[in-house]
């Protein structure tokens, strides 16, 4: 056998590796959309009707391509991931119980990110760990960070006004000024604009950052910013 025919051969066998844990992850992906489909259901109405989340559509997608951007490896089980699948669909439950739809589609994602380590292996988990993280943007969690975020608006906007010689005051998420009362209402926010921000750092991070802990701060720095571009844009 050649060298060149060897090298054929053990890219062959590597694909033929990966053929069991793709289709395996795959029919568990369909058992989990189908088990689970009031969720998955009320993640993607949401990523349609809102467009604040519109950007869910494209979540998936992405964590893939930066997945394929990355080496391969050899798949292999990781016990701990079986627990880690246990425990999302305990909080699943526990969510669905409770009426608490963040819960939900929180665990329905982890229950998505354990089945690839599971699937993978440990290896291949830490290897694509921003990638699968990336996919909790799915989750249409940012109303809870709209209080937050007006509340930040509210100060920068007051402090703006101050320092130009108008007279403002914050009383919760009003600004009361001598030409009137103002609201920062929920659109002045910056929840799209820092979810946008976001994404595209972390797609930035993965495909040019190295280092895990690089990433995160990097990705920290983008938020930090994003947030405060947010409340000067406004």
């Amino acid at each position: 056998m050649t060298h060149e025919s060897a090298i054929m051969h053990h890219a062959e066998a590597r694909r033929s590796d990966w053929s069991l844990p793709v289709v395996t992850f795959g029919v568990y992906v369909a058992v989990c959309v189908l088990a689970l489909h009031p969720t998955a259901l009320s993640m993607a109405q949401t990523w349609l009707s809102s467009s604040s989340y519109h950007h869910g559509v494209a979540v998936a997608p992405l964590a893939l391509l930066m997945i394929l951007s990355r080496p391969r490896i050899d798949p292999a089980t990781g016990p701990l991931s079986l627990v880690a699948i246990a425990g999302a669909a305990a909080l699943w439950l526990a969510g669905r119980a409770a009426g608490v739809a963040l819960v939900e589609q929180f665990a329905f994602v982890t229950l998505l990110i354990a089945g690839a380590w599971a699937m993978f292996g440990s290896g291949a988990a830490k290897l694509w760990a921003l990638p699968l993280l990336f996919l909790y943007f799915m989750v249409p969690f940012g109303e809870v960070l709209i209080p937050f975020l007006q509340a930040l608006t509210a100060n920068a906007v007051t402090g703006l006004l101050n320092l130009f010689g108008v007279s403002a005051v914050i009383d919760g998420t009003l600004i009361r000024t001598d030409a009137g009362l103002f609201e920062i209402a929920e659109a002045c926010a910056g929840l799209n604009f820092l979810l946008a921000a976001l994404m595209v750092a972390c797609v930035y991070a993965s495909q040019t950052l190295h280092r895990f802990k690089t990433r995160i701060a990097f990705i920290a720095i983008a938020a930090a910013v994003a947030t405060r571009s947010g409340r000067i844009t406004w």
